[in-house]
């Protein structure tokens, strides 16, 4: 009894495998060159959400007319720079941020590569400075100490990504 081997073509060549190790090396350097531009999207996205959620908040505090048993007369947010923006509540009939004489609660520092800027502004020249305030007991919308008609754009910016929230009279607070 002599038994035949059998050739078995079941393996893979060289010039297989060296396409397959090409298509993962190009595959995974787009991965790698697009994962810094994700993380910007990212960083601007959160920024956007912090901020409608923090003027959400003092709109909500301002229906309750008051902090931890505090009378206020209106809670809001400051733009201090192009980087960071404060909480504060008013004690004062003042219905805009006032240095020394506002309460600041708390303090949003953005990441360092995110900037902010108004659509009224340019982007390479931010100077802002906006008051959001809201009034008790409706509550009423103020943007820089202007009631009613007042609406504004507030853009988050990391290399070419842009977001936006926008303030409405109305108080409404969107994410574009």
């Amino acid at each position: 009894m002599t038994k035949e081997i059998k050739k078995n073509n079941f393996g893979f060549t060289l010039i297989e495998i060296l396409t397959s190790a090409f298509i993962i090396a190009i595959i995974g350097s787009l991965v790698i060159a697009s994962y810094s531009g994700g993380q910007r999207t990212y960083k601007v996205a959160r920024c956007v959400q912090q901020f409608a959620a923090d003027a959400r908040r003092m709109q909500t505090l301002a229906l309750s007319g008051n902090l931890e048993g505090l009378p206020a007369t209106g809670f809001g947010l400051y733009v201090v720079s192009a980087t960071q923006y404060v909480l504060f509540y008013n004690t004062n009939a003042s219905t805009e941020y006032i240095a020394g004489s506002s309460v600041i609660t708390e303090t949003v520092n953005l990441p360092a590569d995110v900037s902010f800027y108004t659509a009224a502004e340019d982007p390479a020249d931010p100077d802002v400075s906006i008051s959001i305030f809201f009034l008790p007991p409706i509550p009423t919308t103020y943007v820089n100490d202007c009631p009613g008609l007042c609406a504004h754009d507030f853009r988050f910016k990391s290399g070419p990504f842009v977001r936006s929230v926008k303030v409405e009279q109305t108080g409404l607070v969107d994410i574009n």
